[in-house]
């Protein structure tokens, strides 16, 4: 008996990830798009809009009526939210409230927020993944740093990013310093006593971190390691628009085939 394929809702669908995403979901006989919510190009085909073959999906800002669709479904739907922090919370809540099965991309939340949809989605019985990256680049970055920087006692994070990009640190950047933080040893610990003349430097505790954004960037994470130990070489990591659909299980049930931002993951040789 063949399966089903799982229906996806994508949050942000005319975006940079939620166009890619799109993509690969028409290319995946397991994945079936019933749904794309964005702000503009409203009624359009959602396919033509980017640049592939129609899909008979028309582009709409009603994400309530796509999520009482998704809890019609035979099989369980997923909202694969690729948009803007603002209203994230709001739309993970309505879609657990439906029984549509969230995968959130977009960065932003707080670890309040965090937690409170956890409970919220264990009250449910529901599995929800929040992602701050997808690209196993960046997961083998992270895994590299928490090893390397059992030997440093001084620790940055820098990320670089394109212009457009709506929260700085990024949520790859914090929880990569969430990472460290758990290893509960004292990085960065002052020299001199300090004062900073201006805001935004970054911090110093549990790991200093600084943002970029500049028109024509993309994601890049170098974390730069120096103290005892052997020679510090920054592990670095960055990412192209490009999607790939590895098979990931979220909590107790499977969302199939889902989407890693292809990646490039480097430790320079210089300090």
């Amino acid at each position: 008996m063949t399966e089903l394929p799982i229906p996806v809702i994508v949050v942000g669908a005319t975006g940079k990830m939620g166009r890619e995403a799109i993509k690969t979901i028409a290319r995946q006989p397991d994945l079936e798009l019933i749904g794309a919510i964005a702000r503009k190009r409203l009624g359009e085909d959602i396919g033509e809009v980017i640049g592939i073959e129609p899909l008979e999906i028309p582009i709409t800002n009603d994400l309530e009526v796509l999520l009482a669709q998704g809890a019609q479904t035979e099989r369980p739907a997923v909202m694969l939210d690729l948009s803007h922090p603002q209203g994230l919370s709001e739309r993970i809540r309505s879609a657990i409230a439906y029984g549509v099965r969230p995968v959130v991309g977009t960065t932003g939340l707080t670890a309040q927020q965090i937690q409170e949809l956890a409970a919220f989605a264990d009250k449910a019985s529901l599995g929800c993944a929040i992602v701050p990256n997808f690209s196993i680049g960046v997961l083998l970055m992270q895994q590299a740093a928490v090893a390397a920087c059992q030997f440093y006692q001084n620790v940055e994070i820098l990320e670089l990013h394109h212009n457009q990009k709506a929260d700085a640190p990024s949520g790859t950047a914090l929880q990569t310093a969430q990472m460290l933080a758990e290893l509960g040893q004292t990085f960065n610990a002052p020299q001199v006593t300090e004062k900073e003349t201006a805001a935004g430097r970054g911090g110093r505790s549990p790991t200093a971190t600084f943002a970029f954004t500049a028109c024509g960037c993309r994601g890049w994470w170098p974390i730069k390691k120096c103290g005892l130990g052997p020679p510090a070489k920054p592990i670095s990591c960055g990412t192209t628009p490009t999607i790939a659909p590895p098979t990931c299980p979220a909590s107790s049930w499977r969302f199939g085939k889902f989407w890693t931002t292809k990646s490039w993951c480097t430790v320079w040789p210089r300090c």
